[in-house]
């Protein structure tokens, strides 16, 4: 099972960002295809591209 802490739903995203969910999606699928964000069973978490630019 994943780990609820280090997840984040749509639908948070969508309140935090003031934006309409089928935009927030559309960002969302693009970073995921860069490798910046994935997509899990309750969310989305930082993708391990995100995690290298930390470093």
């Amino acid at each position: 099972m994943e780990n609820k802490q280090n997840s984040i739903q749509l639908k948070t995203i969508t309140q935090l960002a003031k934006l309409p969910k089928p935009t927030v999606y559309r960002i969302l699928s693009s970073l995921e295809a860069w490798g910046y964000v994935k997509q899990v069973t309750i969310g989305y978490k930082l993708g391990t591209k995100f995690l290298v630019l930390r470093v």
